[in-house]
């Protein structure tokens, strides 16, 4: 919980900062890479955590709680680029979804192939590609 909690902090706090919605998305993007860096050492105990859940509903609960969190972060930057122009109109909370499938799904391939992964580049390589789908056409 506290490092779910500590990063959560952190981000809410990073984007509260003024800048665009893909200004804040990228900011969002590189905080959790840098994350994961640090978490390298503890990520055999993560993915032990994740197995967990399929067999405790309380860590299931907690894993659902911690993405539902990031979601009530991210929606509003999305609908934020939305509205103010810079996104073209989407379901902001299906972008905000798509940006936590990279994140976690970059992870477990990560975990599976680290010699061909490299999370760094492979986050920072596929929000930029999301972001040049959201971006609205001049």
């Amino acid at each position: 919980d506290r490092i779910f909690d500590r990063e959560l902090a952190h981000v809410r706090a990073s984007l509260e900062a003024g800048g665009s919605a893909q200004e804040k998305l990228l900011l969002f993007s590189d905080f959790m890479i840098e994350e994961l860096k640090g978490m390298q050492p503890l990520m055999p105990i993560l993915l032990e955590f994740f197995s967990l859940a399929a067999r405790k509903k309380h860590v299931m609960r907690r894993l659902n709680q911690y993405f539902r969190n990031y979601l009530e972060i991210l929606t509003p930057v999305i609908q934020q680029g939305i509205e103010g122009g810079e996104f073209r109109p989407v379901k902001a909370e299906s972008a905000a979804i798509a940006v936590g499938a990279i994140l976690e799904g970059t992870i477990l391939l990560w975990v599976y192939d680290p010699e061909t992964v490299d999370f760094e580049e492979f986050i920072a390589s596929n929000v930029r590609l999301l972001l040049s789908g959201l971006r609205r056409e001049a």
